[in-house]
Formats: C-alpha cells, sequence, structure tokens
C-alpha cells in the first residue's frame, strides 16, 4: 500500500529512474524490473515519451511502467507532466489493450512525479484505493480490448522537496491596520495600552502574549481577548486584503506541485474567516493555528509541526514571514527564510534576524524557489 504521506518522502528522494523503485515495492511490485532497450521502447511506441523505462510484472494482467519522461521538445508542444502521463497510458493501451497498466513517471527537470492506473475496459471498477488517496496493487481481470481506454486514477505529486510556508498577516494579507485598531479599541479608556510601535513589535506572536505584558492578571487577559476579537471580526471586511501578487504565486506553486503551508499565530477562526475573506480558502495543504502548539513563534515548534504535516523534511523547505518572530522560528526549525519587506517591520528590524532571502514582492517566489535547488 502507497499512501499519500508515504509517497511523499518517497518522492523527497527521487531523481532518477533507478530511485522508483522504493515507490513500485511500496506499491507492492516486488518482481525485478527489466530495463526497456530502444528497440523495445519503439515497438510499444513510446520512445518518443520516454526517455527510459522498467517494466516490472504484477499479478495476472498487471503491470508496472517507471519511466522518465523524454523532454517535450517535438510532442507537439505539450510540457505538463501530467498530460504527457496520459499520452503515455493511452499508447500503452493501443498496443497491449489487455493489460492492466500502473504507470509511474518522473520529470527531473519539473520534479514532477505522477502515478496512474489505467485498464481499456470503461466500466473496470476503480481502485477503491485512489478515492481515498492511495494506490494498492491487487489481482486485476482482463480487460476487454474493444472498450474505449480510460484512465482510472491519476495521482499528481509535484516533487515537493520545497515545503513553502508561510505566515499570514503582514505577509499574505494587509491585516496591520485592523489589528492595530483592534488593540486601540480593546484598550480604550485603560491607563497602560501599548503604542503603536510597541504592539508592531509583537505582531507575529500569539495575542494573548502580547496582551499579558499589558494586564495584571488572566482574567485582565481575558477580557482584552473578547474586546480585540469582537472588533476584529466586525472590522475584519472593511481593513483586509491580500497583497499584490498573493492569490496568483498561491495557485503557480499548486501548479508546480510545491506543498504549501500556512503557519500563523492567529486563532483558528480568524484565520478561517481571514482566507475566506481574501479568497486563499483551499490554497494550502497544511494550517498551523494558535491552538496547534503548545509552544510558538519565535520558536521552531510551528514550522516543526507544519513539516511534519507535510511529510517533508526542513532541507529545501522556505518560510516566507515579515517579522522578526517568523525569521526566528524558521531558522531555529532548519529551514530557510524570506523576509517580506511589504509588512510593517522594517529591513533594520528584519536584519537581525538574519534571512536567507529578501523580498520586494511576492512575485520573486519563482526565483527564490528555484534558488533551492542549486
Amino acid at each position: 500500500m502507497l499512501t499519500l504521506r508515504a509517497a511523499a518522502q518517497l518522492l523527497a528522494q527521487a531523481d532518477s529512474r533507478q530511485s522508483l523503485r522504493p515507490i513500485a515495492q511500496a506499491m507492492g511490485f516486488t518482481a525485478t524490473p527489466t530495463a526497456l532497450s530502444v528497440d523495445s521502447r519503439d515497438r510499444l511506441h513510446i520512445d518518443a515519451l520516454a526517455s527510459s523505462a522498467d517494466l516490472v510484472r504484477g499479478a495476472g494482467t498487471l503491470r508496472l511502467l517507471c519511466a522518465e519522461l523524454a523532454p517535450p521538445t517535438d510532442l507537439a508542444g505539450a510540457t505538463d507532466p501530467r498530460e504527457l502521463t496520459k499520452r503515455l497510458a493511452a499508447t500503452l493501451l493501443q498496443q497491449a489493450p489487455a493489460r492492466h497498466w500502473c504507470l509511474i513517471t518522473l520529470d527531473a527537470r519539473q520534479r514532477t512525479l505522477c502515478i496512474a492506473t489505467v485498464c481499456a475496459h470503461q466500466r473496470c471498477a476503480r481502485p477503491a484505493s485512489a478515492a481515498r488517496g492511495r494506490v494498492e496493487q491487487r489481482g486485476a481481470r482482463p480487460c476487454p480490448a474493444a472498450d474505449r481506454p480510460r484512465l482510472h486514477a491519476r495521482l499528481h505529486f509535484g516533487m515537493s522537496r520545497h515545503a513553502l510556508l508561510f505566515d499570514l498577516d503582514g505577509t499574505l494579507i494587509d491585516s496591520i491596520e485592523l489589528l492595530l485598531e483592534s488593540m486601540r479599541f480593546a484598550f480604550d479608556g485603560r491607563e497602560r495600552a501599548p503604542t503603536t510601535e510597541e504592539w508592531v513589535a509583537g505582531i507575529g506572536t500569539p495575542l494573548r502574549t502580547q496582551l499579558a505584558e499589558w494586564c495584571d492578571g488572566e482574567a485582565e487577559v481575558e477580557s482584552l481577548v473578547v474586546r480585540y476579537r469582537d472588533y476584529q471580526g466586525i472590522h475584519l471586511p472593511r481593513l483586509t486584503t491580500a497583497y499584490p501578487g498573493v492569490l496568483d504565486m498561491m495557485q503557480w506553486a499548486r501548479a508546480q506541485g510545491h506543498a504549501t503551508a500556512l503557519v500563523t499565530s492567529k486563532g483558528r477562526g480568524m484565520t478561517a474567516r481571514s482566507l475566506e475573506h481574501v479568497g486563499l480558502v483551499g490554497a494550502f495543504d497544511a494550517i498551523v493555528t494558535f491552538e496547534e502548539t503548545t509552544r510558538h513563534k519565535p520558536l521552531p515548534d510551528p514550522v516543526w509541526l507544519a513539516l511534519e504535516r507535510l511529510a517533508l523534511p526542513a532541507s529545501g523547505a522556505l518560510f516566507v514571514g515579515d517579522s522578526p518572530h517568523d525569521m526566528h522560528s524558521g531558522r531555529a526549525a532548519g529551514v530557510r527564510t524570506a523576509a517580506a519587506q511589504w509588512g510593517p517591520f522594517s529591513r533594520a528590524e528584519l536584519a537581525v534576524a538574519a534571512p536567507d532571502y529578501w523580498m520586494n514582492s511576492m512575485t520573486e517566489l519563482p526565483a527564490i524557489v528555484a534558488s533551492l535547488a542549486s
């Protein structure tokens, strides 16, 4: 059985056809692979699609093809590994329609891996495991060749050696004025209250941690939390927008197959409302909020939890944030950090935390991600 989490862990090390062997074994294909020569690939009419390939026998009519996708220069402009995998599957069905095929394809250039199962019978039962996000090897009955080929399950994994982690306030969404107005409302009429500069300095840490510095006890903290969140909830639509380029870059990250996570000190409820308001619902593979950990930024625990949920290592991961707390948290967790300079913190304040990258716009994300592999 191959679960999505187990596959992600294997994919982090997959960089050649030979390195796909552990994935094949995890899927239940234990027979020794047979390397297909150029002549063999030519006979199957897959030589233009696969630069190299291994064939592994399974039970009955089941066969596994592990292939490195060929450069798409002469493939009618197709560059998407998923589209090339579909073409490869269709070609195999035309040449060997009685087989039930599993495919693992690797595009080393785009660091993308696809897993697919396919057979020729239109009504062949879709593997139940595919709907649950895993692929199992089972005995497969022959499928009538006369029926129309159909791809039954297609799982696409960006070769997410790159886990992309993001802070929320001041990084993805412009909500700083909302945070400041909420603070002023909460402290209105009180003798002890933070200045704007003092409150901004604490952004990135949990709300109760900030408030506790200006309160004499837990009851006082909780009273201010209620006032703060009431105001924030009412005025969030008026004072919250996505920063330029954020929505496009989140779509880009998904299209490239990178794993994404939100790491915020905001509470679960306000995080959900904020994401819904700016159109980022469903943009992340994992979300870590204040409630998820007992230790918070600038400690590494939230980043560690995000990586655990993504099933990816710290090496090759990037944390984008706007505060020194984000930079310290990411560095302590062993990931590289990128300082978003459009938030409320100055470059001098961020420089103390020694970020690995400086960002003037979220649109610089692809160039930074490309440098992670170098």
